[in-house]
This record gives structure tokens, C-alpha cells and sequence, in this order.
């Protein structure tokens, strides 16, 4: 469908790029559909655009990927996209950019320094994903070929928005990434592409696109690992599904997974005893999705079991979460100090300051509620005879 509809964007350029006093002709632009920026060793920046090739978008063309990746340098973003524009066919169109990846050397420096342009230029497309890259370049990234669509622009992106079903990254658009970075109070936190099976992927399914990175100010500190990366999405309700594999009851070995149907996240801040205390409520709905004990889980007393297991599982990431942002980050990774702000005006002004040390060493307060929906079309598991 997206192959689609970019097939019917390339056409509809040569329609209305005609009669205008300052119309661009189609020959005369290349359309991108993901940017890469890395920044180099010697402080020029490094963009990469993965430009679609239309003739390569033909039926009998499809084994093919129908994209090719331009690369330039320059002192600035805008400088090295210019530069693009003069070794790829035309100018650069970035409308219809699906990914933005930061690459790690970018992010370790600092972004302000190149996340104005996409900010100020009138082509950029707001519901553009953006990543950063982990252990490759965003060339790299760019440069993988997908064997799935003939635009691995597309492929990436389909993954990203995938992960809602496993909850192992988080899917920020330039709009709220810029918001976000804008925010005060607030540190950046971002999904992350980073090399599943060698040093340089060639094909997309060899990406792991998985995982967080934490911001300080414009600056990258570090990874959150999978258990801190659903902690963290638990806490800013950016759960939509996932799978959380917990003991079975009696037998221990024996493990049984749970499907996450719906969840209600609510942070709060208050005080006690003048004591600021940061305050995670979690709801919780699922289904039995799998078993490995042939033990009947239906029964009240054991759906009981598994909801306090489950119960323990989601309050143990989301603790694994506080102590990676608390004790060992201290920054507030999750919007605490707007709460603050907003609920205790006069206290945030004289902790504003000093917001991140007051954050690190304030209480924790989770509180789950897990509930199981059901079992599946069947209650016990088979036994064998």
C-alpha cells in the first residue's frame, strides 16, 4: 500500500509542477524517503538520502530494490544536503521522508547543532519516525537492502511501528521529538537501530531495532536494555501490547506467557511529610496466551497466582526503569518535574535548579492492578493419554 500510494505521489508531481512561475519538474528533483545523519571526525556532518529510483518501481522489477543512497559532507546539514542535490538527480525532496536516524556519533556530540534545519525547512515531514543508530552509522542503516519492499525506507518503518506488539522500543515522530526536545524540564529519549547479527548489516532482517537511548540536554549518556525499555514505556503508558512470560504456578522451570490486551498508565507526584514522592498506577488487562504445565490455571485460586505474578513481573521493570534514570542516569527521564511543576508551582521553583538531583532522590511509589480477561478456547491444556 505505501509502494502504492509513493508510485501515485512521483506521478502526481508531474502533474502539478506544470504552469506554475516557480514549478520544479519532476526530472529535475529526487524524492527521499529516509535521511541519515552522522557527524565525523573532523566536525563536518555526513548526511545520507535514500533516494527512490521510479523506474525500478515496475512489476517485473520487483526482486529489485528500487532506491539507491546518496552521501555528502558538510559544515552544516542544509550545506551537505545542497551537495546531495549536485551528485544525485536534482534537488532533495524530503516531504516524504519516512525515517530519520541520528547516528551515534551525532548523538554523543550534541543535535542541536543539525536538528534545526529539519525543524525550519517547509518540506519536512512532521510524521517522519525518527531513530538513532547503536554500533553502525546511519549510513549503514540507510544502506541495508530489504528483501520484503522494494523501498527499505518503507520496510524500517514497518518494523517501527510493528514494535507496539512486543514493547521493546519506542516510536517518536519528528513533531513530538522536536516538542520533546523543546520541552522544559523534560530529557529526550529515543528508539534505537542498531546491528543484529554482524558489524555491517546488508539486509534489513539482520537490524536489531530495538531499545532506548537516553538524552541529557542535546547529548546522548546511554542504553536502556529490554527489561528498562519496557519499564520505561510501562511508566509513560506507551504499552499498546506486548507478551510478559512469567513461572507457572507450582513449577517453576515452567514458563507461561501472558498477552498485554489493555492498558491504563497515570503518573502522579505528592508529598509526604514533605518528602517528594513519584507515583507510578498501572491497570493491567491480558489473556492466557500459552502454557508449558498441564496444570488447570483456570480455576480462581490460580488465575489469582498468575495476575500476582504478573503483578511482580510489571512492578520489577518499572523499578529496573526509576534506579536506571535515578541512580544511575540521574536525569528524569519521564516528565516528573512538569508534574511537579504544575501540581506544587512554589516547590518546583525552589528544587528547579537542582530539578534532576531532587528527581534522583525522591521516593518511588508503583502501584499495579492486573486483571486476566481469560484463558483462550480452552481452559486446561491437553494431557497426554
Amino acid at each position: 500500500m505505501k509502494k502504492c500510494t509513493l508510485l501515485l505521489i512521483i506521478i502526481s508531481f508531474g502533474m502539478i509542477m506544470t504552469g506554475c512561475w516557480n514549478r520544479i519538474e519532476l526530472d529535475e528533483i529526487s524524492i527521499a524517503v529516509a535521511i541519515g545523519v552522522d557527524q565525523l571526525d573532523n566536525d563536518l556532518f555526513e548526511v545520507s538520502a535514500q533516494i527512490v529510483l521510479p523506474r525500478l518501481l515496475r512489476h517485473d522489477l520487483a526482486e529489485e530494490n528500487a532506491t539507491l543512497v546518496y552521501t555528502a559532507t558538510g559544515r552544516t546539514v542544509f550545506e551537505a544536503m545542497r551537495r546531495l542535490g549536485s551528485i544525485a538527480n536534482g534537488r532533495i525532496f524530503i516531504g516524504h521522508t519516512q525515517v530519520l536516524v541520528l547516528g551515534e556519533s551525532l548523538t554523543r556530540a550534541g543535535i542541536y547543532d543539525v536538528i534545526d534545519f529539519f525543524e525550519r525547512d517547509h518540506e519536512t515531514r512532521g510524521e517522519t519516525l525518527v531513530m538513532t543508530s547503536k554500533g553502525i552509522s546511519a549510513q549503514d542503516v540507510l544502506q541495508t537492502k530489504s528483501i520484503a519492499d522494494p523501498i527499505p525506507a518503507i520496510h524500517i518503518t514497518s518494523i517501527i511501528e510493528n514494535s507496539v506488539n512486543v514493547a521493546n522500543t519506542r516510536i517518536l515522530t519528528l513533531h513530538d521529538f522536536i516538542d520533546e526536545l523543546n520541552c522544559p524540564g523534560c530529557e529526550l529519549v529515543l528508539g534505537t537501530i542498531g546491528s543484529g547479527t554482524s558489524d555491517k548489516p546488508e539486509l534489513i532482517k539482520d537490524l536489531a531495532i530495538e531499545g532506548l537511548i537516553a538524552f541529557d540536554g542535546d547529548q546522548s549518556i546511554d542504553y536502556l536494555n529490554p527489561t528498562e525499555t519496557r519499564g520505561y514505556l510501562w511508566i509513560k503508558g506507551e504499552i499498546e501490547g506486548g507478551i510478559l512470560v512469567i513461572p507457572s504456578p507450582g513449577d517453576k522451570n515452567k514458563l507461561l506467557s501472558m498477552e498485554i490486551l489493555h492498558i491504563i498508565s497515570e503518573m502522579d507526584v505528592k508529598l509526604v511529610d514533605n518528602k517528594l514522592v513519584l507515583v507510578v498506577n498501572i491497570q493491567e488487562e491480558g489473556n492466557i496466551g500459552e502454557q508449558q504445565v498441564t496444570k488447570d490455571l483456570s480455576t480462581p485460586e490460580a488465575l489469582s497466582q498468575l495476575e500476582e505474578e504478573k503483578n511482580k513481573l510489571i512492578r520489577s521493570e518499572i523499578g529496573a526503569a526509576f534506579f536506571k534514570a535515578q541512580k544511575e542516569l540521574q536525569v528524569d527521564l519521564f516528565r516528573f518535574g512538569q508534574l511537579v511543576h504544575h501540581k506544587y508551582p512554589k516547590l518546583y521553583k525552589e528544587i528547579e535548579a537542582d530539578w534532576n538531583e531532587a528527581f534522583s532522590n525522591a521516593s518511588v511509589e508503583i502501584n499495579v492492578e492486573t486483571k486476566i480477561r481469560s484463558t483462550g478456547l480452552i481452559s486446561a491444556p491437553s494431557v497426554p493419554r
